[in-house]
């Protein structure tokens, strides 16, 4: 749709001299109103929404972990300079930084995707183009991916952008940014009509939103307003639902075999091969350098190579190897895995072995071939669900059962002894543990009220002990590190330059 916009403003300004011509309403050109007709366009055009979402989820572990003190990077020397991405883990970024603009442009391309369906079911509900059986559905699954992704960005940017219709002139994209209150609006005109439009997850074809997904989606956005009571009603519609449930074992809920499973309440969708749909996300988070041999015995694929031409990111941070009982919790064994590395620059042969370094597992799981892996990323689970619900029910009554039962059954399944009590401290830790890796942990800790003085005392962890931190001998970390903690990211410099009504 996009070169289709393009090729009209490209007519309209070669002709702009004749009005006459203008006038003319060509048969050949598309618009909304004319291009998506069939059910078959509309299937294609909700499709396509969906497809933005992994370019979404490729880098959603840069802002929920590697900005939070899950994780870190393994500094690499031979690299020669600083990357972007040290940037947001030592929250030095400066506004242009790429990976935030990636962010920002990607979720806005899912935005105009969803608008563009949007309207385009407006038309036809117009013209009794499509069958109120199917449109009422298809277009509550393009409106729970438009709010699902303007939560995302009015949590970490705050005030954005409010785009909710297709523009039609360029200046129409030069929208001012919108209060949050204005966004959150949205947000829940956009769940009301997916909880009650969406099929429930026992009818709706794997891998679509789902009337589980938008209430938990809800849940959580009455829970980050501090709306306690609509939390809870809203996952009631969840806790307890056909089809859903803790699987058995906490790694069975990442295996590519189980996607979309019992624990899945909406993933993001990958699939293994050459066809562009892959996921390699845990490439970026492999120490480095490693051997052929011991990249084929991590990865399990048929052509292993030797990967040294890079930095390591997202490495588990020593504060949640300490948070983890490594040896009674399930989840640390199933998340968390550790490495030999080649020596190298960072370790020289003559100064000895080089340190094992640990590694994000969760994800990894054996696949065909470099860089094409099967695993979806899990945007709510089951376990998430449960964990939303005991806060909501702990912020009403801190000695509710309930809530209490909730945590315990999630600590159950992981190995661990019941609490007999819950705290605050408890539900952040336990968020913590559970979701550990899944992008979640910075937004928790800004929620809380704890980010600034958590990742602060990280920053004086690093600066007193470098070499914990993954810092070759004699390194030490760029200055200013953890020291101003950024809480709210800045609109992109690249957006901004292009409208005038940005800041």
């Amino acid at each position: 749709m996009k070169n289709i916009f393009y090729t009209l403003f490209l007519t309209l300004a070669l002709f702009s001299c004749s009005d006459e011509i203008l006038d003319i309403n060509s048969e050949m050109d598309l618009t909304t109103g004319n291009y998506f007709m069939t059910e078959s366009d509309m299937e294609a055009a909700i499709n396509g929404v969906y497809a933005a979402l992994p370019d979404i989820y490729n880098i959603a572990w840069m802002f929920g972990d590697f900005a939070s003190d899950n994780t870190y990077y393994a500094l690499n020397i031979s690299r020669g300079d600083v990357e972007d991405e040290e940037q947001i883990a030592n929250h030095n970024w400066v506004r242009a930084n790429p990976n935030i603009a990636e962010k920002f442009r990607a979720s806005y391309v899912l935005i105009a995707r969803a608008n563009q369906a949007i309207e385009a079911f407006n038309i036809g509900a117009e013209q009794n183009r499509f069958d109120s059986s199917f449109s009422g559905p298809k277009e509550a699954e393009a409106k729970f991916l438009r709010a699902l992704i303007y939560f995302d960005l009015v949590q970490y940017f705050g005030e954005i952008p409010l785009v909710t219709v297709p523009a039609s002139s360029f200046i129409e994209t030069r929208q001012p940014a919108a209060t949050e209150a204005e966004i959150y609006s949205l947000i829940k005109e956009d769940l009301a009509f997916a909880v009650s439009s969406l099929p429930s997850k026992g009818t709706q074809e794997k891998g679509r939103a789902t009337k589980e997904a938008a209430y938990t989606l809800l849940g959580n956005v009455h829970l980050v307003l501090g709306e306690w009571s609509q939390a809870e009603s809203a996952l009631n519609n969840v806790i307890g639902a056909a089809g859903l449930g803790l699987a058995s074992n906490y790694s069975d809920a990442f295996d590519p075999a189980n996607k979309n499973g019992i624990e899945s309440i909406f993933e993001a969708q990958y699939l293994e091969g050459n066809q562009g749909y892959a996921s390699s996300f845990v490439y970026d988070w492999l120490p480095v350098p490693l051997s052929v041999e011991t990249n084929a015995r991590i990865l399990g694929v048929s052509n292993p190579q030797e990967d040294n031409n890079r930095q390591a990111f997202n490495l588990p941070s020593p504060e949640i190897l300490a948070a983890f009982d490594q040896e009674n919790d399930d989840r640390y064994s199933a998340s968390i895995q550790w490495t030999e590395i080649e020596n190298s620059a960072n370790y020289p042969v003559e100064q000895g072995d080089a340190p094992d370094h640990p590694f994000v597992s969760k994800f990894l799981h054996p696949h065909a071939n470099w860089g094409q892996a099967d695993d979806n990323w899990p945007v709510y689970r089951y376990a998430e669900a449960k964990l939303l619900m005991a806060e909501a029910l702990f912020r009403q009554n801190s000695s509710s059962p309930q809530a209490l039962q909730h945590v315990n059954d999630i600590r159950l399944r992981a190995g661990l002894e019941a609490l007999n009590s819950l705290t605050e401290e408890h539900l952040l830790n336990e968020r913590r543990l559970e979701l550990a890796f899944e992008a979640k942990r910075y937004l928790d800790l800004k929620r809380f009220g704890k980010l600034t003085n958590v990742m602060q005392q990280m920053g004086e962890n690093i600066r007193s002990n470098p070499q914990s931190y993954y810092f070759p001998p004699g390194t030490n970390p760029p200055s200013g590190t953890l020291t101003n903690i950024i809480t709210d990211f800045e609109i992109p410099t690249a957006e901004a330059a292009l409208n005038p009504n940005i800041d």
